[in-house]
């Protein structure tokens, strides 16, 4: 697995083998899921040196119910930078004790990979495969009509950098949350092959 990089590395290692017990559990279907709160796709734009981390992103809010009837509380964020069309994922866990946040970036091996080689590198590490599995049961179609009802979609043309316009990734966040493809635009965070095969679909590539 790759080698971590966090600023509590023990709290991330221990949080890291906590996701690896609630994968087990959630396959098993012994973990309730609800996504309580749901911030649609947006985009994210920064000024002078910080304008690298322009980028596009999405935020759930998961509670998840335990058979000793224990609630957990996560924060599920995927973004795609624009510059370099890299994706990353940030699960932050909290409770009334503790809290630990981890991210993909927060690898050693996340800097020297490409766009196209983080699904290869990452999928297999807890992070991706928890956020997997929560999403999956968290989110099904009937919870994700509701979302896109209680909170629609907010790309607006008119605070867009001018240069992000003709952006192909901005131009299929717009497409996939005008559609309510939320999970879609989660599977693009890594999967670019996912990526190409959307953007044929829309006709922007």
């Amino acid at each position: 697995m790759p080698t971590i990089r966090h600023i509590k590395i023990m709290n991330a290692i221990n949080f890291l083998q906590r996701m690896e017990q609630l994968i087990a559990l959630t396959v098993l279907g012994q973990i309730s899921w609800t996504c309580v709160n749901y911030n649609p796709i947006a985009y994210c734009c920064h000024e002078g040196k910080e304008a690298e981390n322009d980028c596009l992103m999405q935020l759930f809010n998961i509670n998840g119910a335990t058979p000793q009837g224990q609630i957990l509380h996560f924060e599920i964020s995927d973004y795609i930078m624009l510059q370099t069309g890299k994706g990353d994922i940030l699960v932050e866990f909290s409770n009334d004790q503790d809290g630990c946040a981890v991210s993909l970036s927060a690898f050693k091996e996340y800097d020297s990979c490409s766009a196209g080689e983080l699904l290869d590198k990452f999928q297999m590490t807890p992070i991706v495969r928890f956020v997997d599995n929560v999403l999956q049961a968290a989110v099904t179609d009937e919870e994700r009509n509701q979302l896109m009802q209680e909170y629609p979609l907010y790309l607006p043309e008119r605070l867009m950098k001018a240069e992000h316009l003709e952006n192909p990734l901005v131009k299929l966040a717009l497409h996939l949350g005008r559609d309510g493809r939320i999970l879609d635009f989660h599977k693009t965070v890594l999967d670019t092959a996912e990526l190409d095969r959307l953007m044929r679909s829309y006709g922007i590539r």
